[in-house]
């Protein structure tokens, strides 16, 4: 369970690997559990809503249901690492305009992203990030082809256990099939 403030929690005193989660970079391939992840998004969530009202152009961009997307969740968390830099004492002087420089970067960065994926405006999110593309079923196909079996339990993101007979089908079989379709590409 997720605290409401992280920030004030008793574990900031007793606990050196939470202020990790808080104050660190964050090992988002290999967390050490799920509830770490849980707070740092939290922390990740609280900096981008301050951020956002602090500037209109990444409000504008950053679609709704960014919290839904690991992609979104890294970039941002890259920028409030930036940030915590910027706050250090013994920090470069161009730090903080260097990371207003990345700032501007990383609306870029989701504004590209918001493209490849369909992501415009006010509309419903069109993909979630369990749905694996044609290019990832081929590519996992291929590595698995090679040698290259690998589990896909991660703690973050997570699959759906719902989802994870019919991705394990897909990233398995030898001809992909279009499940909407009932076609073989």
């Amino acid at each position: 369970m997720v605290l409401l403030d992280p920030f004030h929690s008793p574990l900031l005193d007793t606990d050196p690997e939470y202020r990790s989660v808080l104050y660190a970079p964050f090992d988002w391939y290999n967390p050490d559990n799920a509830e770490y992840v849980e707070t740092r998004i939290w922390v990740v969530v609280r900096f981008t809503d301050w951020l956002c009202m602090v500037n209109p152009q990444l409000d504008e961009n950053l679609p709704s249901c960014w919290t839904s997307h690991a992609w979104l969740i890294l970039t941002m968390d890259a920028l409030y690492m930036k940030y915590i830099q910027t706050q250090e004492p013994d920090h470069d002087m161009r730090a903080p305009y260097e990371w207003i420089t990345a700032v501007q970067s990383t609306i870029d960065q989701i504004r590209s992203w918001a493209n490849t994926t369909n992501h415009h405006g006010a509309n419903p999110c069109p993909n979630p990030d369990d749905t694996y593309s044609a290019h990832r079923i081929h590519r996992r196909t291929t590595e698995e082809s090679n040698g290259y079996k690998t589990d896909h339990n991660y703690i973050f993101p997570t699959n759906p256990l719902t989802t994870q007979t019919l991705i394990d089908h897909l990233t398995t079989s030898l001809t992909l099939e279009n499940i909407d379709e009932n076609t073989v590409h």
